[in-house]
């Protein structure tokens, strides 16, 4: 996996021990005359355009100065969990192994699904994103967390917005509670198809797949095929919630043609604490930008858009996976200037 490699992206690339990666859906274009091809890819993630989900922010303000011994995102997973299960455990158990009320227990839902549950959904239900992966920050710093949750579980967004705000509280050193996390329901909207995109990986991208086809792919960028695999990948994940999206197979664009203008990719590395496990848990994966540019870049226009709301990878829950994506000619530019 790339996620255990020391290589930069940039250098030659050597065949990984592990299996190449599976995925659910075909990622290539079928030639076979037996097979009836796949969705253009552009085509293929239009299908969720308009798709909903809940999102819950909240935003605290350190007491003192924070020093901790894994990433802020990891540390808010770990209590967020630890929070929502003092809530909605009537149990008081240590464990949910031999419960009796674990099939209408909303916490494993969320946290500790059985192993039944994840071959039929292999995604779980939220995401978390706090725009950092750092383990220190000044006495007054203002830490944001955003948590997305699909719209079948949105009758937990109340429960799970405890839970996020007594996290936060914890984390900043807040001696009387903050306010609770506002709550909305979002609607993924996809923008015009464009040429050139800037990805920034706010946080490590823990993708699968095999270095050497990557860099086959898309020469200038080889990180790029990757990510849009994994994100087919999570999205499909994700549509197992959604019984009305019926995803297909997907066909690509060629990728060779792309040109990267900037290309500034870096193995990051961290651990976790696991309350459930009761022990660390190791996080790394692959942070930095790129800018690119290329025809094929209008056909991954609405897989861009889309992984900015739900990130890529695996590790989402810990914050894992936050991406930004912008077009170069207009977001990009928005930015700079406000």
């Amino acid at each position: 996996m790339w996620q255990n490699r020391n290589h930069a992206l940039g250098a030659t690339h050597t065949r990984p021990r592990a299996r190449p990666y599976r995925t659910t859906v075909t990622t290539e274009p079928h030639t076979d005359s037996g097979r009836r091809p796949g969705l253009p890819i552009d085509a293929w993630a239009r299908q969720f355009d308009g798709w909903g989900c809940t999102t819950l922010l909240h935003d605290v303000t350190l007491a003192d100065e924070l020093r901790l011994d894994m990433p802020v995102p990891a540390r808010v997973r770990g209590l967020l969990g630890k929070h929502h299960r003092a809530l909605r455990c009537s149990t008081g158990a240590t464990s949910c192994h031999g419960c009796e009320l674990l099939g209408s227990c909303p916490w494993p839902a969320l946290f500790e699904r059985s192993e039944e549950e994840n071959r039929l959904r292999s995604t779980q239900p939220f995401w978390l994103q706090t725009g950092t992966f750092e383990r220190r920050a000044r006495a007054g710093t203002e830490l944001r967390a955003r948590v997305g949750l699909v719209a079948p579980m949105a009758h937990e967004a109340a429960w799970l917005g405890v839970a996020l705000r007594d996290a936060m509280d914890t984390l900043a050193g807040c001696t009387t509670p903050s306010s609770l996390p506002a709550i909305g329901e979002q609607r993924v909207r996809l923008g015009q198809p464009a040429e050139r995109w800037t990805v920034t990986l706010r946080t490590p991208a823990q993708i699968k797949g095999d270095p050497r086809r990557a860099r086959e792919d898309c020469p200038q960028a080889p990180i790029l095929p990757a990510i849009m695999r994994a994100a087919v990948r999570r999205l499909h994940g994700l549509a197992t919630w959604t019984p009305e999206l019926q995803l297909d197979r997907v066909a690509w664009p060629d990728l060779r043609q792309v040109h990267a203008e900037s290309y500034e990719i870096r193995p990051a590395r961290g651990t976790r604490y696991s309350f459930r496990q009761g022990q660390n848990v190791p996080l790394q994966g692959w942070v930095g930008s790129f800018t690119v540019a290329g025809d094929a870049m209008t056909a991954l226009s609405p897989l861009l858009d889309l992984i900015r709301t739900v990130g890529v990878g695996s590790g989402t829950t810990a914050g894992m996976g936050e991406i930004s994506c912008a077009r170069v000619e207009t977001e990009a530019a928005d930015e700079e200037s406000s």
